[in-house]
């Protein structure tokens, strides 16, 4: 009978000091918390030519933000090792109540590297400080796969397109984003557009040229502007956009539009930041379990002690 009481009594204070150490000393429960991940989990570039240079971004997450904490980034690969640089910085601080930070990673290939395959790793350890000590988390790997290559590819992908509203007799709008995912400089070469009226009915067809090319591995943002010889009335309309790279089509879409009387104003919606919300809800949570373990241990220990009490005046 006592060993089982021992055996209670045992239980009971695992579970009243773990909610102590919870409550006065939360770094340490906040250890484990602090493990990460990154994504993706591999760079890879297989159409690398000598001399270019190539950036990608990595987001490092976790899934508590209650204490900051440190990413140190450590380089493997002995030849790829003078290649790859991050522009902030190897040591990435995450700050407390932040959940994600995105970093850059920059790779610049020598001008006389050979023609082939080259492997190498990025290793993120988390480091952070506990009553003054500094402990190290278990990191993460991410894989590089990068290929150098003399074969030249051009290819060019539309990421945004928008006709804005335009002011009466100044020209039509069109911005456009699109990103080089080849080796080489390139863009698109045309852009239409046709306004046609509410019921659809064309009205205008305007062509407008890209004149600037986008480096290899890079975005470019474009304002395109078409003037209207004879300028159309104050009103609603639609704009169709085709975007082409020689005679293929890379984009086609459409949009309404306003021609307004004067330049229209920029309204800007108050943001909400999830990733805050997100970690006061864990803290809450973690607060409002830590409660539920203590209490539950206090009497866990008064129900063993009174239990015995019984026992011995029994005996």
């Amino acid at each position: 009978m006592n060993g089982k009481i021992n055996l209670y009594i045992a239980v009971a204070l695992f579970i009243f000091f773990a909610g102590v150490q919870l409550v006065f000393f939360p770094d340490y429960a906040h250890a484990a918390s602090s493990s990460i991940g990154v994504s993706p989990s591999q760079i890879t570039n297989d159409i690398l030519t000598p001399g270019a240079e190539y950036e990608t971004k990595l987001t490092i997450s976790r899934a508590s933000a209650t204490i900051e904490v440190v990413a140190k980034i450590e380089i493997s690969g002995q030849e790829i090792s003078n290649w790859v640089t991050f522009p902030a910085g190897d040591s990435v601080v995450i700050a407390k109540g932040e959940q994600r930070k995105e970093i850059t990673v920059k790779i610049k290939v020598p001008q006389d590297a050979a023609y082939r395959k080259y492997e190498g790793s990025l290793r993120f350890t988390v480091t952070q400080q506990t009553q003054g000590q500094v402990n190290i988390v278990p990191g993460v790997r991410v894989d590089v796969k990068l290929t150098v290559t003399d074969k030249i590819t051009e290819s060019i992908k539309v990421l945004y397109v928008q006709a804005k509203d335009s002011p009466f007799l100044a020209p039509y709008h069109v911005m456009v984003k699109v990103k080089n995912l080849g080796n080489a400089e390139a863009s698109p070469t045309k852009l239409n557009l046709v306004i046609l009226d509410i019921n659809e009915k064309e009205l205008r067809t305007l062509s407008a040229q890209f004149n600037e090319k986008v480096a290899a591995f890079s975005e470019k943002d474009y304002d395109i502007y078409l003037q209207d010889p004879t300028p159309l009335s104050i009103g609603e309309y639609w704009a169709r956009v085709t975007v082409f790279g020689g005679e293929k089509e890379l984009y086609s879409d459409k949009f309404s539009f306003r021609i307004t009387e004067s330049t229209p104003s920029v309204s800007v919606s108050p943001s909400v930041d999830k990733g805050s919300i997100f970690a006061s809800n864990i803290l809450m949570i973690t607060l409002v379990f830590v409660g539920i373990l203590t209490l539950v241990g206090s009497i866990a220990i008064i129900v063993v002690f009174r239990r015995k009490n019984k026992d011995e005046e029994g005996t």
